[in-house]
């Protein structure tokens, strides 16, 4: 008898049929697994890295990002640790009020505290913590130290200022006022003064002041 052959086709598989990859950028990644679940994916690696646009804890970016994927294949995730860490801006030596807009616009929380200086002109900043140059969490609190200026001083001149400008320059010193009539006058002008000025104060004392 005759051999008889026979013909056998092989048709390799193709492996498991495509499904579309939904794009999980923005979300958790709590959220982005379950997307990925849904679509017959899995999760791949997850990579912590710094963004300094999309919020901590959410997905900055996958792969693959192609339209669809084998059945089943893995997606690797890259995860938002939030902003970098910024360095702390140079601000001793600079006024309470400029120091304090520094910290904001590089992202930081001033918190602000006094103390008396001999060396550092009043409402200037005499020390920075974290200190200058240190690259700290944004958003984290940075504390400023600002000068209060000496304990003691020489009183100001007040008079010849009105009662509002007294005040004000009291309060610069550090100094509380009493203010005075003099009855039967307009009362626009200090005329007089306890201490006088020149005399030695200290931070907080009070000045008397007569206006007429």
């Amino acid at each position: 008898m005759a051999a008889m052959w026979l013909a056998i086709t092989l048709v390799p598989s193709l492996g498991p049929p495509p499904v579309p990859v939904p794009s999980v950028t923005g979300l958790s990644l709590d959220k982005a697994v379950a997307q990925l679940e849904a679509a017959g994916l899995v999760k791949g690696q997850v990579r912590e890295v710094y963004d300094d646009t999309i919020a901590s804890g959410e997905v900055v970016r996958q792969s693959p990002f192609e339209a669809k994927a084998p059945k089943g294949s893995a997606v690797d995730l890259w995860v938002s640790k939030g902003h970098a860490p910024v360095p702390v801006p140079a601000v001793v030596g600079k006024p309470q009020s400029k120091a304090e807009r520094a910290l904001k616009d590089a992202g930081f929380t001033p918190v602000v505290q006094f103390a008396f200086s001999t060396d550092i002109e009043r409402d200037s900043v005499i020390s920075v913590d974290p200190t200058e140059a240190t690259k700290a969490p944004y958003g984290s609190p940075v504390t400023l130290v600002v000068s209060q200026g000496p304990e003691t001083f020489p009183v100001p001149r007040f008079t010849g200022l009105t009662p509002d400008g007294a005040t004000a320059l009291a309060k610069q010193y550090g100094l509380k006022v009493t203010i005075n009539a003099v009855p039967g006058t307009p009362q626009t002008t200090v005329i007089s003064q306890i201490p006088t000025a020149g005399t030695t104060v200290r931070y907080g004392d009070t000045i008397v002041l007569w206006v007429a």
